[in-house]
């Protein structure tokens, strides 16, 4: 499920209409692609699992996951229907925390703020990465792709970094950038994609998310090139989430009374997505996922002690429920420099 599935192909449109208007809620339509999992192999795999000479809490695990792919599948195949927001409801099920209380889960930091230093467009930035990933970690096989259907996005995985061709950064937001999408993201997921141990790459969609995104703010923390602008992206995209069972409408209002108007909708929207009226409640909760992963991460280090830990697993439980099993083999691992051992 990710950013081109949750796309609206009419996002230009809605945009413009929403914009010229006091009342208007966008209606999103959909590109769905017939490409989903059918529910009789994944009853298939639940026969697997029941046969496998392994412990029982690695079976348990195993069927949670099954669930979980089971949901996930069935919300996939609800974008744009009125059972999206029951569905992410559930594949979501984080609690929020007080609003009030969020700015006490992040260390005092110096927050540089943007717009005196440099500006790169999206060619230069995709430059500045290619670098990085091919002199610093010598990843020639990682690729770093311009994007024109989702213009204002960045994404990145273990064999793709993805930029949308819209995408303008100052070069303190750069830095941050680096560390957010190279040295956290890219480097988690190789990790993971070429580990010896295959269940590792089990883990839960939310889960995933919470843990991916949460130690890429961590990290930005950590090095300290996290920025004003930034932090503030992390707060309003909760405070948006919190809000979920408003309209889009709603939520823009109460965004744009804190930030400027283009960067409250693409907030507002990042929420709504996956929904056909926005005007009901529901949307897509991922974006809670900056600040509440950041404090998942921040309170398992304190407890671990093991700055690596995140860059082999997503899942800290099922790494060492496999440790104990001795099924965890040794792979060669990646870490980002700014690690110190």
């Amino acid at each position: 499920m990710g950013t081109k599935t949750l796309t609206p192909i009419n996002y230009e449109e809605e945009k413009e209409k929403f914009l010229n208007s006091k009342y208007y809620n966008p209606i999103f339509f959909y590109q769905i692609k017939k490409e989903r999992i059918d529910p009789k192999e994944i009853d298939k795999l639940y026969h697997e699992v029941k046969a496998l000479d392994v412990p029982l809490e690695i079976k348990d695990y195993l069927n949670s996951y099954l669930n979980d792919l089971n949901l996930l599948n069935q919300t996939i195949n609800s974008i744009g229907t009125k059972s999206f927001p029951e569905n992410t409801s559930k594949l979501f099920d984080w609690t929020l925390p007080d609003l009030e209380n969020v700015e006490s889960l992040f260390p005092e930091v110096e927050l540089e703020k943007e717009g005196s230093n440099a500006l790169y467009g999206a060619d230069e930035i995709r430059n500045a990465f290619s670098e990085i990933l091919d002199k610093k970690y010598q990843l020639k096989t990682v690729k770093v792709e311009l994007d024109g259907f989702n213009p204002f996005t960045i994404r990145a995985g273990s064999k793709k970094v993805v930029i949308g061709k819209g995408v303008k950064r100052f070069s303190n937001n750069l830095k941050r950038l680096i560390v957010h999408e190279l040295e956290s993201h890219v480097l988690q997921q190789i990790n993971i994609s070429n580990s010896s141990t295959p269940l590792l790459k089990l883990y839960k969609y939310a889960e995933g998310e919470l843990t991916g995104e949460g130690l890429a703010v961590y990290n930005e923390i950590t090095t300290k090139t996290i920025t004003k602008q930034a932090l503030d992206n992390y707060y309003f995209r909760l405070k948006a989430v919190s809000m979920l069972k408003k309209s889009f409408r709603e939520i823009f209002e109460e965004i744009a009374k804190h930030i400027p108007p283009k960067h409250a909708y693409i907030i507002t929207y990042r929420v709504k997505r996956g929904m056909e009226d926005t005007s009901l409640p529901g949307g897509f909760p991922k974006d809670a996922a900056y600040i509440l992963g950041f404090y998942k991460i921040k309170s398992a280090l304190e407890k671990y002690k093991d700055s690596k830990l995140y860059y082999k697993t997503k899942v800290s439980s099922l790494y060492f429920l496999l440790e104990k099993a001795g099924y965890l083999k040794k792979t060669k691992l990646m870490f980002p420099e700014f690690l110190h051992f």
